[in-house]
């Protein structure tokens, strides 16, 4: 008859042991994972990198065929969302990060982001034409770009927007800049190198490069009466 020694019934013993089979088997479950992913998404044209991180939520959706280069060290935070809705193109450059809650959705359009960049909580990134980032640019909280304005027209009854019609332009960021949180960039904006947006500002039109951009807001204070 086989002996059990008692200490096996132990609390803190059992605990220990689990932790130790746990530590023993999380890289090779890791390494699944990884593996599974690989072959899922290069299935649908998106060939990941050597070296990559996709956090916990986070998914690549694609209803249409992607042409996809991505480098190596790409490292998406908690609950993004990567959607292609009909063919597209991204290039994603080395070291690509980003926080929790980013949305990248593609329409058709060309989606290219250099060495280096990063995104914070939330973003959100829609193109239907073209958006392209350049190295070590950082963007703050909140941070959302439109490549693309709905069609409209006055009518005798009003105005009306197109829904589904679109006029398709394209944004492009350059290098070392720091967007901060709470930015719209709007469609047919260049911002070029070595530029800090201020938060809350709405970029309508060019920006030039070594520019500082603040939104002018006045606030306004009162004697409080009791």
């Amino acid at each position: 008859t086989m002996r059990i020694p008692r200490r096996t019934f132990d609390p803190e013993y059992r605990g220990m042991f689990i932790a130790n089979v746990n530590r023993f088997l999380e890289p090779a479950a890791d390494n699944l994972r990884r593996a599974l992913l690989r072959l899922n998404y290069e299935s649908r044209g998106i060939h990941l990198p050597p070296h990559f991180s996709l956090g916990k939520g986070t998914r690549l959706v694609l209803l249409a065929n992607c042409d996809a280069k991505i480098s190596d060290g790409l490292n998406l935070g908690d609950y993004n969302l990567l959607k292609v809705y009909d063919p597209s193109k991204i290039a994603f450059g080395e070291k690509f990060t980003t926080r929790r809650s980013c949305i990248f959705q593609l329409f058709g359009g060309h989606l290219v982001i250099g060495d280096n960049v990063f995104f914070n909580n939330h973003c959100s990134v829609t193109c239907m034409g073209r958006i392209e980032i350049g190295e070590n640019t950082f963007f703050g909280e909140s941070v959302k770009m439109y490549d693309h304005n709905h069609k409209h027209e006055f009518r005798e009854s009003g105005l009306y927007a197109f829904p589904t019609d679109f006029k398709i332009g394209e944004i492009k960021i350059g290098r070392n800049c720091w967007v901060a949180s709470n930015v719209t960039i709007l469609s047919n904006v260049t911002i070029g190198d070595n530029v800090i947006v201020g938060a809350g500002c709405l970029v309508h039109k060019a920006v030039p490069s070594n520019t500082i951009v603040m939104r002018k807001e006045e606030l306004i204070f009162k004697q409080a009466k009791p």
